[in-house]
């Protein structure tokens, strides 16, 4: 998930402050499938004036029939994504303060939906695209799995998706599992961290976790993208470390 689409995901579903990026893709998806329930009865071109007036990013004013956008909202709502380090603060308020010029715009109720999307999907691109911002995420450094993490996702995994595809989402979600469907071994590490027993105690343990990771890197010799390889890899992690234990 790339920083522009995580921080529109984040702007137009944060309800909770969530502890870790990862977590938050989870948490956020939840919110959006309601407001999409909320929303259901709008037309795909009404659909983000819905959204927004959910929101309260656009409310309704007597004056503008089209609705009136709420710079104050945009800045509250982003409190996630800065957060989290997605954006800084003072390139949050500046994305939300240049948008207000939408309120110059006469036009329907829909189309103010629509005109203020395209402006944070603009005015984000633009400082995110620049690269001497600080603003740029490392690939695969979005979420570190904690135990925290993995019962989050994987409670929220058993409510998505049918039995048989649960663990290559928790897998894929936790990024041990890359969009491509292999393996990765330095999210195996902190995989194993994560579900490790904490009153078994093993000499070297560290080195034996990423023994343990790089053994599954046996996995990519066939590289799969359906549900059985959220089973292959969870097995062999999960084998390796009863060898041990």
């Amino acid at each position: 998930m790339s920083a522009i689409s995580c921080i529109i995901i984040m702007l137009t579903t944060a309800a909770v402050h969530v502890p870790s990026p990862c977590i938050a893709q989870v948490e956020l998806s939840n919110m959006w499938n309601w407001l999409m329930v909320e929303c259901r009865s709008s037309t795909a071109f009404c659909l983000f004036r819905c959204i927004f007036g959910k929101m309260e990013i656009i409310v309704d004013d007597q004056q503008f029939e089209d609705g009136w956008y709420q710079e104050r909202r945009v800045v509250e709502w982003m409190r996630f994504p800065v957060d989290v380090g997605l954006i800084k603060r003072k390139d949050a308020d500046k994305v939300a303060e240049i948008c207000s010029r939408v309120n110059k715009i006469r036009t329907t109720a829909c189309r103010k939906g629509e005109i203020v999307r395209q402006c944070l999907l603009d005015e984000l691109h633009k400082i995110l695209s620049n690269k001497d911002n600080g603003n740029e995420m490392e690939p695969g450094k979005e979420c570190v799995i904690t135990p925290e993490t993995l019962k989050v996702v994987e409670e929220n995994c058993r409510k998505i998706t049918n039995e048989t595809c649960v663990k290559l989402c928790i897998m894929k979600k936790l990024g041990v599992i890359d969009e491509r469907g292999w393996y990765v071994e330095s999210k195996g590490t902190e995989f194993i961290n994560s579900i490790f027993p904490t009153d078994v105690i093993i000499d070297n343990q560290e080195s034996i976790f990423q023994q343990i990771a790089q053994t599954c890197n046996r996995v990519n010799n066939h590289v799969s993208n359906n549900c059985h390889r959220g089973e292959e890899v969870a097995n062999c992690l999960n084998e390796e470390m009863e060898k041990v234990s």
